[in-house]
């Protein structure tokens, strides 16, 4: 679905990752610590959400 609306409008990810970054980033550091605890990563990787 938000490849289609990025097709037909290429900001939507923009706006989306702007209005919601504060969000990404928790979400992103909290998946990776997780990954990490349980031993699935032997470390997390680079931020994908910008800082």
């Amino acid at each position: 679905m938000l490849t289609t609306l990025q097709a037909a409008n290429p900001q939507i990810e923009a706006l989306i990752r702007q209005q919601h970054q504060a969000k990404l980033r928790e979400i992103e550091s909290t998946t990776y610590a997780t990954f990490v605890q349980n031993g699935w990563l032997k470390q997390a990787p680079p931020p994908i959400v910008p800082r």
